[in-house]
């Protein structure tokens, strides 16, 4: 029914934004990513791609900065067992290109690290959309040989193990990798020094 919101950012919260279009509020859930790249554009417009989710006893629109994201979503909410909340969760917590990493390699270990993720809900994922949804873009963390994806996601989840918030790490963890590492530890310990 709606594909996109564009107008003014009007209100925004960590689980939900509110955009003026035209004189009228709509009111979006938003992943927790998105409230920390739009939090500091209240006034300023904005254009949300959204998901129109409409049950028995609520309609709710769900929106985001990217048209890829808004498909995952729908895709990931169609999943027996998820449904949009926990899609939502996902999305606020992974990128799409970690998210199709795990989904890829059958990574159990970093979908469980979603609130509201357990492992029999991780390993239905995996079965049920690591065939349907495309790899991992050529850009970002997927420019990694075939060893280094998991050393990447190790060393990252080191590094969030001491207090380091996911994208911190992961650029911390992408610029230790230009050094041309040869372990783990010594990606760690590199990544350390970069953040």
């Amino acid at each position: 029914m709606y594909d996109y919101i564009k107008g003014t950012l009007v209100k925004v919260e960590p689980t939900n934004a509110v955009i003026d279009a035209g004189g009228i509020g709509y009111k979006l859930l938003i992943p927790l990513n998105v409230y920390s790249d739009v939090s500091s554009m209240l006034g300023k417009p904005l254009l949300l791609y959204c998901s129109f989710v409409v049950r028995e006893d609520s309609q709710r629109l769900f929106g985001f900065l990217k048209e890829s994201s808004r498909d995952l979503f729908i895709t990931l909410s169609d999943v027996s067992g998820i449904g949009p909340k926990t899609a939502l969760s996902i999305l606020g917590h992974m990128s799409i290109d970690e998210l199709k990493l795990a989904l890829h390699h059958a990574d159990a270990l970093s979908l469980v690290k979603v609130p509201g993720i357990g492992k029999k809900t991780a390993e239905r994922l995996i079965l049920e959309l690591r065939d349907k949804i495309s790899k991992p873009s050529q850009d970002g963390m997927s420019h990694l040989g075939k060893g280094e994806d998991h050393m990447f996601h190790d060393a990252v989840s080191a590094l969030m193990h001491l207090g380091y918030q996911r994208a911190a790490a992961q650029n911390a963890v992408k610029k230790a990798l230009e050094k041309n590492v040869k372990s783990l530890s010594e990606l760690i310990s590199k990544s350390l020094k970069c953040t």
